[in-house]
């Protein structure tokens, strides 16, 4: 019995139904493609393992013996084949497999140089004053910033997907792994994943707000023991619980 690599795992499987007609194809023709083995365990052909046990059919089994990267193989076999249900899955599905597979964190890595050597080279050129020290502009580090546009850029065109499908769904990564896992099993839709980041935010906020609103009548009603003839301070304190209770009304 054979378990999935994780590369594998980064794909959907296919429903219980899909399964048993797959199942009932290869009873009837036998399994025309065989199952790729790595390391131990099922590199692709899940479904297909699934469908062999359901059907009583011994799998046909062969070792991955490519030299391409193990995880960005599967990619190429499986990220255009298979049915996403939107552009942000595929990136989810790219990314999770992209962040497993040496060859594009060496790729990464050479990214990262080559921004670096740029700014090196930009900073012999920035102006300096009079005792030697560098001007400082207070603007932003376009070399940073241009290093995370040129790696989205490359991850969305190695995924083929838009940049900003990229942006979303690294973003959801951030904010909820849990949630990002499940768009890429397909649980959920990303736009589920959205509202129900959205929604947790926001009841965070309103916790914060409201938080904060009991601490300001605390120091209100300690104000009115000790200074009682204080209309400045008890000005600025009901201007604050009108800000607090505005900005709570907004996470309502």
């Amino acid at each position: 019995m054979y378990k999935f690599h994780e590369a594998a795992n980064a794909f959907p499987m296919m429903s219980d139904a899909e399964l048993h007609e797959l199942a009932e194809d290869i009873k009837a023709h036998g399994q025309r493609v065989p199952i790729t083995i790595f390391d131990g365990k099922i590199l692709d052909g899940r479904n297909r393992y699934k469908a062999c046990e359901l059907a009583s059919v011994k799998p046909n089994v062969v070792e991955y013996t490519d030299t391409q990267d193990p995880y960005m193989w599967v990619w190429s076999l499986n990220g255009e084949r298979r049915h996403l249900s939107s552009q942000e899955q595929k990136a989810t599905i790219w990314s999770k497999l992209y962040s497993m597979s040496e060859s594009a964190m060496a790729k990464r890595a050479e990214i990262k140089t080559a921004a670096d050597k740029a700014r090196s080279e930009a900073t012999k050129l920035r102006p300096r004053n009079e005792n030697g020290t560098m001007t400082t502009s207070g603007g932003t580090d376009c070399t940073t910033t241009g290093r995370t546009h040129q790696s989205r850029a490359w991850e969305a065109d190695q995924a083929g997907v838009n940049k900003g499908a990229m942006a979303r769904a690294k973003s959801l990564h951030n904010k909820s792994p849990e949630l990002s896992d499940k768009v890429a099993a397909g649980e959920i839709t990303y736009a589920e994943a959205k509202r129900q980041t959205t929604k947790e935010v926001k009841h965070k906020n309103t916790h914060i707000v409201s938080d904060a609103a009991r601490y300001v009548n605390m120091a209100n009603r300690q104000l009115d023991r000790i200074l009682p003839n204080d209309p400045n301070a008890k000005k600025e304190l009901n201007r604050l619980i009108g800000l607090i209770e505005k900005r709570k009304a907004t996470y309502e």
